[in-house]
């Protein structure tokens, strides 16, 4: 009874977690439903259950709603972050402790934390109510240009500009305030100049034995190849890797090869165990303890690895006390531990990802792997184990991303024996590195062509059609669903007859609810988003299957706003790209890379373009200009485009109006707006959505008191249209996230 006891109040625990982001009657439901299933199983059998520690579990789901809250970092009094609105983004000067090795940013950017000690704002110093001696807390930097040579514990002086980090103003964008929020942090710097103060006051860090197998491995593997072998062996945390290989790894469903989790664990815990086999097993737990702590010392001590190393722990403790161990059990202790030390945890992707691959593992592998039992065992196995991890990260794929990787099962199996001989080989490597940096070497340097074969996979298959497809974001209802159909696959497995067919039928289910009203929506849905960019302005039209996109922005906008919306909303073709200027080559490739587009255009490449039921016209916005004799003649500017959908207001887009329009240029019905947010000559509007980084206020002014519907999408956030909603900002979307369930 106390196991059962034990297990329901850990599950009770992750539950108000998970309710810790929704609204409270979620969290409200969850406490009811604890003691409501109690009294039921009661009344069923009323000898093997107690409905109190139903009733406990209740109690637990709302501690754990307080702890996390409880936990949730604030900033200080003295955070530097208090310092941004006095400040107003004028150049100031912070010093400070660097934290950690620097990475780089997919711009190319140098970023960094930094704790800082003091802050110096020049002339505005007399003018802070804070002293800015005092300034404290952490800081997210980053530097124009790359400067990898900052070592943990260097005290710098940084010159640029303080910022706030916004949250995601776009559907399915990054929500950078957030995640910086959970390491701690509540405000940027964006540094142009950098001054060394002092080195490290340390003289050895675990840092330090990093970068000495880095620099051993990159030795004998040059380039690319010794950066992918360190990941393997140390994660991409401990690891600058270049962004297009993580995406290439990402894209077929391998992310998790490059990442420090159980594996490397497991691995690590095998071999040494393997070479104390002779040793008593107060030696065996020693070894293989010192083996962990130092594998999470290198790898850094995030979530998904410190898990894995309880698990680890727990396999030695049993060793030492002579008994089995429960593996899900254990792996249910191990995350519940992890939960209660740092509860923000539960939102973190690598770990939650891990859990329940981990997870998949200890319970479908097996079953799995006697329904293959027509196969040779060793190919059952190589199969049944992607598979079973594969199935239960996938409905949280769904969730956070919307993509499916339909190669991601062949692309393990095809890798399994390389990412084994690799990972081996390279721990090998960085042991031998920490002891002799030749010897490490040089044992990578074998590694060769392992890691070619295993990069030529990954880049073949990355380039097979449909390595990557959009699914449409699935709602919190159907999360819960899909893994409800695997605890009942799970709980019930024994007693399923015919299993094959019962597991079958659970498939076509499954695929019915993600895939069935993901495809019926891209078929009905009418909508116009405008999104949120500090670049070129996008605009997306949605209208019945059809899809415009209108501008592209850099490279840097595809894979941070447009990528992640077009996943979200289950988009995979592209009918026409327009451009009103000439196309940013990259970008467009990039987004190539993603999902097929039919035409790019630019404004100048078409009069009238019809999509099914969108037509787009190219306007000429000539303004009148006075002339030497007094009158005013039209002068030609940048066409506007008129995109019209059946029954519907028509949209104007410009990226430059003129200050006077020549009578008739436009249709006399009233239309919606997008333009820079400057200012407007005299036009029949119903709604305006300005894309630029400032609105006029006297223009803003005008509109309201016209009683048209303004919004500024730097201030609003994304802006959604459709014929049945109206108009949506991005944060009213995603307060309407649960009323999907």
């Amino acid at each position: 009874m106390q196991g059962y006891s034990g297990t329901l109040w850990c599950i009770a625990w992750i539950v108000g977690l998970l309710t810790t982001q929704s609204s409270w009657w979620m969290t409200g439901i969850a406490a009811i439903a604890f003691p409501s299933i109690g009294i039921i199983l009661r009344k069923l059998r009323p000898a093997s259950h107690q409905v109190q520690p139903w009733l406990i579990a209740s109690m637990i789901i709302l501690i754990a709603l307080g702890w996390y809250h409880f936990r949730t970092p604030q900033p200080g009094a003295f955070d530097i972050s208090r310092f941004v609105e006095p400040i107003d983004r004028a150049t100031i000067q912070i010093t400070g402790t660097v934290d950690e090795l620097p990475r780089t940013t997919r711009s190319g950017k140098t970023k960094l934390w930094l704790t800082v000690e003091s802050l110096d704002a020049g002339n505005l110093n007399s003018r802070l109510t804070i002293p800015p001696n005092k300034a404290n807390g952490r800081l997210y930097v980053t530097i124009s240009d790359r400067h990898p040579s900052f070592a943990p514990g260097t005290l710098v002086q940084l010159e640029g500009k303080l910022y706030s980090p916004k949250g995601a103003q776009n559907p399915g964008g990054f929500d950078f305030k957030k995640r910086l929020a959970i390491e701690g942090c509540f405000a940027g710097l964006a540094a142009d100049e950098f001054t060394i103060i002092a080195p490290p006051k340390q003289t050895w860090g675990l840092w330090q034995l990093q970068q000495r197998i880095v620099q051993a491995q990159m030795v004998g593997l040059p380039g690319e190849e010794g950066l992918l072998l360190a990941a393997m062996v140390l994660g991409n945390r401990a690891v600058d890797l270049p962004s297009d290989m993580q995406d290439a790894f990402t894209k077929i469903g391998m992310s998790h090869a490059l990442a420090a989790s159980g594996f490397q664990v497991s691995l690590t815990l095998s071999v040494v165990l393997a070479l104390c086999s002779r040793a008593s097993k107060q030696v065996k737990a020693i070894a293989g303890g010192i083996a962990i702590v130092i594998l999470i010392g290198l790898a850094g001590a995030q979530p998904a690895i410190l898990r894995a190393g309880v698990m680890g722990a727990s396999v030695l403790v049993a060793i030492v006390a002579e008994k089995k161990v429960k593996p899900i059990g254990s792996l249910l202790f191990a995350s519940v531990l992890l939960l209660v030390w740092n509860p923000l945890w539960i939102w973190d992707l690598g770990f939650e990802l891990s859990a329940l691959a981990t997870l998949g593992l200890l319970v479908t592998s097996e079953p799995l792997q006697k329904n293959l039992d027509w196969l040779p065992s060793p190919i059952a196995a190589a199969f049944a184990t992607p598979i079973a991890a594969y199935v239960w990260v996938l409905p949280l794929q769904l969730y956070t991303f919307g993509l499916v990787s339909p190669y991601s099962i062949p692309a393990n199996v095809l890798t399994t024996v390389l990412i084994s001989i690799i990972s081996l080989g390279g721990m090998v490597s960085a042991l031998l590195a920490a002891i002799v940096p030749k010897l490490g070497s040089f044992s990578a340097g074998l590694l060769h062509y392992p890691i070619v074969a295993l990069l030529g996979i990954v880049e073949q298959m990355g380039r097979l059609p449909g390595s990557q497809w959009a699914a449409g974001k699935i709602s919190v209802g159907v999360l819960i669903i899909l893994y409800g159909f695997l605890g009942i696959a799970v709980s019930n497995y024994k007693f399923i007859q015919p299993k094959r067919y019962w597991i079958l039928g659970m498939t076509i289910a499954s695929l019915a609810i993600i895939f069935v009203p993901a495809w019926q929506q891209a078929q009905t849905r009418i909508q116009i988003t405008a999104l949120t960019t500090t670049t070129q302005p996008i605009l997306i039209v949605q209208a019945r299957g059809k899809v415009l996109v209108v501008n592209t922005g850099d490279r840097n906008v595809i894979d941070m706003t447009i990528a992640p919306f077009l996943q979200q909303q289950g988009i995979n073709q592209i009918d026409a790209l327009i451009q009103f200027h000439s196309a940013d080559l990259e970008a467009v490739q990039a987004l190539r890379n993603r999902l097929t587009i039919r035409s790019v255009l630019t404004t100048n490449d078409f009069q009238e373009l019809k999509l099914g039921q969108i037509t787009l016209r190219t306007i000429p916005l000539p303004q009148l200009v006075p002339t030497s004799g007094g009158r005013k003649q039209p002068e030609p500017i940048a066409p506007a485009l008129q995109l019209q959908l059946p029954h519907q207001a028509p949209w104007i887009l410009t990226q430059k109006l003129p200050r006077t329009l020549v009578p008739g240029s436009l249709s006399s019905t009233p239309a919606i707006l997008w333009w820079s947010g400057g200012k407007l000559p005299e036009m029949p509007l119903v709604g305006a959505i300005a894309y630029g980084k400032t609105l006029r206020p006297e223009v803003a002014q005008t509109l309201d008191q016209q009683g048209i519907t303004t919004f500024h999408l730097a201030k609003d956030g994304a802006v959604q249209w459709s014929p049945k909603d109206g108009f949506k900002t991005s944060f009213s979307m995603d307060d309407a996230e649960f009323a999907r369930l």
